[in-house]
C-alpha cells in the first residue's frame, strides 16, 4: 500500500454518500476506489471472486515487465539519438518527455493498485479458509509458527 499515513487514514474514514474520493480518477484511482468498496464488505464476496482477484498479481508482474522493457527501449533510443553524429532521429524531444513519463508513472501506479488488490484478496481468502478450518476442527492455528494449537 502507500506510505502516506494521512492518505490512508482519509481512505479508511467512512464518508457520507455525497462525498467524493480524494484521489484522482485515473486507472489506479478507480482500482483503489472499487477495492475500497469491496473491501468494506469483503464477507459478501465469494471465494471464487477472491481467488480470481488474488490471481491478478501474475498479471501485474507481466505489466511491470512490459513497462520495464518499454522504458529500457525508449532509454536506448534517446541514448543512441543523443550520441549520434550528424542527423538525429529526434526521438522524444524535450516537449514529449513529460507526457511520456507521466504515462509511465500512471502505469506504475496502476500496477501498484493491482498488486494491492491481489494481495489483499489473497489475505482475505486465506483468513476465510483459516477460520473455516478452525471452526471445523476445533483447533486454533498459531500463525506465528504455523502449528496447530488446541483452543483454550
Amino acid at each position: 500500500m502507500h506510505n502516506d499515513a494521512k492518505a490512508f487514514a482519509d481512505h479508511t474514514i467512512e464518508r457520507k454518500s455525497d462525498d467524493r474520493p480524494r484521489y484522482t480518477a485515473d486507472a489506479g484511482g478507480l482500482l483503489r476506489y472499487l477495492w475500497a468498496r469491496i473491501d468494506s464488505d469483503v464477507d459478501s464476496v465469494t471465494d471464487a471472486d477472491l481467488e480470481w482477484l488474488s490471481s491478478a498479481s501474475g498479471n501485474a508482474q507481466m505489466m511491470a515487465m512490459n513497462l520495464s522493457k518499454t522504458l529500457s527501449g525508449v532509454a536506448m533510443l534517446i541514448s543512441c539519438d543523443a550520441a549520434a553524429e550528424g542527423s538525429r532521429a529526434g526521438a522524444f524531444q524535450p516537449a514529449d518527455l513529460p507526457e511520456f513519463l507521466w504515462g509511465a508513472a500512471d502505469v506504475a501506479r496502476t500496477i501498484e493498485e493491482v498488486v494491492t488488490v491481489a494481495s489483499d484478496s489473497e489475505f482475505h481468502l486465506r483468513e476465510r479458509f483459516r477460520r473455516r478450518a478452525e471452526s471445523a476442527t476445533g483447533l486454533r492455528m498459531n500463525c506465528s509458527n504455523e502449528q496447530e494449537v488446541k483452543r483454550a
